[in-house]
């Protein structure tokens, strides 16, 4: 009886070693799985603001485009497809 009582006692020892080796290793998961959702939210948060910088972007271009192009149909001096124009020689 005493060494069945001996032999309980050291597999209840390791079991419960076991299981706190165990707990630390879920913890540490849930840490990283915690952190790894911060950075995934980061990134999410990163590529929304570039996505609306970009479009941004993409409109002060094409709004400058227009403008380019307006100012270089009205501008009256074009001498046959020439800009600027070649000076007057007299």
């Amino acid at each position: 009886a005493q060494a069945s009582a001996a032999e309980l006692s050291a597999q209840n020892d390791k079991v419960e070693h076991e299981n706190k080796i165990l707990k630390r290793a879920v913890t540490i998961q849930q840490e990283r799985q915690n952190q790894m959702s911060s950075e995934l939210e980061a990134a999410r948060r990163f590529r929304v603001e570039a996505e609306d910088r970009i479009r941004r972007l993409e409109q002060v271009n094409l709004t400058l485009q227009y403008q380019l192009q307006a100012a270089n149909s009205s501008s009256g001096n074009d001498f046959m497809g020439f800009s600027p124009r070649p000076p007057d020689v007299y």
